[in-house]
C-alpha cells in the first residue's frame, strides 16, 4: 500500500472538513490530536488556495511538515517595494505569526499531503496584506479576515469517510 493510500485510509475515521475557495476543494483538514500546547492536522491540499494576496495566521509558530509531494508557496519578501519570491517545499516550512504567504499550488494535487502542527493559542485573525497602487505608488494594506472557526470544531465534524472529498490519485 502507498503512502496516499494509507493516509486516506487512515483520514476515514479522523474528524474532518473540506475548505473550498471560491467554491472549488483547495484542502481537506484532519483532526489528529491537541496536546502539550500544539495542535496537529494532516492536510491534503487537492487545489491552490486562490488567494490574490499574501496572509498571516494568527499562532506565534506553525510547521507544516511534508508527508507526500509538495507545494508552491510566494512568500512576501519585502513591503517596501513589495515583493514576493516563489519557492517550492519539499520538506519542512516554518510560519511564524509575522510570516506573509500564499499557496500558489500543490505539486502534486490530490496527493500532496502534510503534517500541520501549530501552538493551540491564538494571537488574533488571520489577515491578508493587499498591494494596491495609490496614484502609481504603492500601497500596502492589512486586512484582517474574521474566521468563525472553534477551536473545537472537530467535537461535531463528520469523519473523513463521511464528508465529500477528492479520490485518491492511482499510483503512476
Amino acid at each position: 500500500m502507498n503512502l496516499s493510500r494509507a493516509l486516506h485510509r487512515l483520514t476515514a475515521n479522523r474528524p474532518g472538513r473540506l475548505i473550498q475557495i471560491d467554491g472549488k476543494p483547495y484542502l481537506e483538514r484532519y483532526f489528529v490530536a491537541r496536546l502539550l500546547g500544539l495542535t496537529i492536522y494532516l492536510h491534503r491540499f487537492v487545489g491552490p488556495d486562490g488567494d490574490r494576496h499574501v496572509h498571516n495566521h494568527p499562532w506565534r509558530l506553525s510547521l507544516s511538515i511534508v508527508l507526500r509531494g509538495g507545494y508552491r508557496e510566494a512568500r512576501l519578501v519585502s513591503f517596501a517595494p513589495y515583493q514576493t519570491r516563489e519557492r517550492e517545499v519539499r520538506w519542512i516550512n516554518l510560519i511564524r505569526r509575522s510570516t506573509f504567504h500564499r499557496i500558489v499550488g500543490a505539486t502534486r494535487p490530490g496527493d500532496t499531503w502534510t503534517l500541520f502542527i501549530h501552538t493551540t493559542r491564538r494571537l488574533g485573525a488571520w489577515g491578508f496584506l493587499q498591494k494596491g497602487d495609490a496614484d502609481h505608488g504603492q500601497l500596502i494594506s492589512y486586512q484582517e479576515y474574521p474566521t468563525p472557526t472553534d477551536p473545537d470544531w472537530h467535537l461535531t465534524a463528520p469523519l473523513g469517510r463521511d464528508m465529500p472529498r477528492e479520490p485518491i490519485m492511482e499510483e503512476t
